[in-house]
């Protein structure tokens, strides 16, 4: 939905350019063309990712597709976007960001590469960009159902193309971002890692002292004493 409405498009583009594209959609839109750069600033800069192994015979069929498809009507897929979130979706997005509840094909929870202003500290991880305000960023859920549903990114598309999120999981989690605008934007949790680190060290002292303690009066203790009694003894004698 992020993309440009196909329908009709060989009226906007000669066929050569659209099997050119599907073939290879960075390096046609590299080239400089006005429609390309046009396409992608519509998308908020995000550029269909090449689909491996299509060749001149298989975008042809794509487009010979599409256009028996143009005179269909795309209303229901817009409208079903516009559905409003409900408040079980938005506490359903917070529970699987967080890692609250788990993905079901078994991807990573969001938070633990990035952060969110709303999360309890330390707000997320630190690997990837905060995304308390991702809604108003990408355009809304739109935006969100294509970056979640086939990430552009090399890190993302590793760790999530083999454990994809579903329909039901981009759309909860789209509805808790929403929530998140007018959130400041999360801090550095720095100070937080160096006083837990402080800490941490503090009771690791402190517990081997308990566990030590009485490692000198059970072992060391006696060997000094019969050190010191030998010594004296010597003094004496002498």
């Amino acid at each position: 939905m992020l993309g440009p409405d196909l329908k009709n498009v060989e009226q906007r583009k000669d066929r050569k350019w659209l099997i050119d594209f599907l073939m290879d959609p960075k390096a046609t839109i590299s080239a400089g063309d006005p429609y390309g750069k046009q396409i992608v600033a519509e998308a908020k800069g995000m550029v269909m990712p090449q689909v491996k192994g299509i060749d001149r015979q298989m975008a042809g069929a794509l487009l010979d597709f599409i256009a028996t498809r143009s005179s269909g009507d795309s209303t229901t897929v817009h409208a079903a976007a516009e559905r409003p979130f409900t408040a079980a979706e938005a506490a359903l997005g917070h529970d699987l960001v967080s890692g609250k509840q788990r993905l079901v094909n078994g991807g990573p929870a969001c938070a633990a590469c990035h952060k969110f202003a709303a999360l309890a500290a330390p707000g997320g991880g630190a690997l990837g960009p905060d995304l308390t305000r991702e809604f108003t960023r990408l355009g809304g859920l739109t935006g969100i159902n294509i970056w979640l549903g086939s990430p552009p990114t090399p890190t993302m598309q590793s760790v999530y193309t083999k454990r994809p999120l579903g329909p039901r999981e981009i759309r909860a989690i789209a509805a808790w971002l929403k929530t998140q605008p007018n959130v400041k934007q999360a801090q550095s949790p720095r100070l937080l890692f160096i006083g837990v680190g402080v800490a941490g060290c503090v009771v690791g002292l402190l517990l081997m002292n308990l566990t030590w303690r009485r490692r000198f009066t059970a072992v060391r203790a006696r060997l000094v004493r019969n050190t010191f009694t030998s010594s004296f003894e010597g003094k004496v004698t002498r």
